[in-house]
């Protein structure tokens, strides 16, 4: 560790995006006192029901400290205005076909072929199936009981079921997207346990990142979105 003009140079190995790949010299410029005191920052308790997070974390490579100011840094790039239309949806118990057309909306808008795909998947269950599969799923209190009930219906896998959930229980849930996957991964702080699957990998992985840095779910995942499998601060 090497400093210069005030800032914190911290050399490490970064995971390239979207390979398997290791790029040395990667620079994680760490600014001290980017974000103020710690006294000036607010901490959110984490919440009760997180249930089978593993003990031990990936430490990856940065001190929470570190960590807690390269996620400030890109979520605060993020488009905040864009969660707008999921305000209203927060902490429902259960939601209407319409409204589960507004988080599809939300998630696939950029990949308009996905959106109409997904849309047309919904339609081919019984719309009182849909609602029931929906409000069981916000229900319950197994992290992959609830995932796996969502993904009965058709065409329903990781991104579109967290988006669901993560837009009832933001506390509770994050939003699984490919972006995000390869910045934990660059970061080193994916879990890859064989016994826990993908979304609870994945779900466990962000929750690590909240304990340690003790920040919202929603924001480490702007952070990890916009980051974009990369471990270094934006410029």
């Amino acid at each position: 560790m090497a400093e210069d003009g005030g800032s914190k140079l911290l050399v490490s190995f970064a995971a390239h995006p979207g390979h398997g790949e290791v790029v040395a010299g990667e620079r994680l410029f760490m600014r001290t006192g980017f974000f103020g005191s710690e006294d000036s920052q607010s901490k959110p308790a984490i919440p009760s029901s997180w249930r089978g997070v593993g003990v031990v974390a990936r430490r990856g490579l940065m001190t929470d400290d570190q960590l807690r100011e390269w996620i400030f840094a890109w979520s605060g790039r993020y488009p905040v205005e864009y969660d707008d239309v999921l305000i209203p949806l927060r902490g429902r118990a259960a939601f209407t076909m319409e409204e589960i057309d507004v988080i599809l909306y939300w998630q696939l808008r950029s990949t308009p072929s996905y959106l109409t795909k997904a849309r047309h998947n919904l339609k081919s269950a019984p719309e009182c199936r849909i609602l029931d599969i929906v409000a069981r799923a916000i229900a319950c209190s197994d992290d992959l009981g609830a995932y796996l009930l969502l993904a009965d219906l058709t065409g329903v896998q990781h991104a579109i079921g967290s988006a669901i959930l993560a837009t009832a229980d933001p506390d509770r849930f994050t939003v699984y997207d490919q972006r995000a996957k390869r910045s934990l991964k660059a970061l080193e702080l994916l879990q890859n346990s064989p016994c826990k699957g993908e979304w609870l990998n994945y779900v466990h992985s962000c929750r690590d990142i909240a304990r340690r840095t003790r920040t919202p779910l929603r924001t480490i995942d702007r952070a990890l979105f916009m980051a974009n499998g990369r471990a270094t601060l934006p410029r």
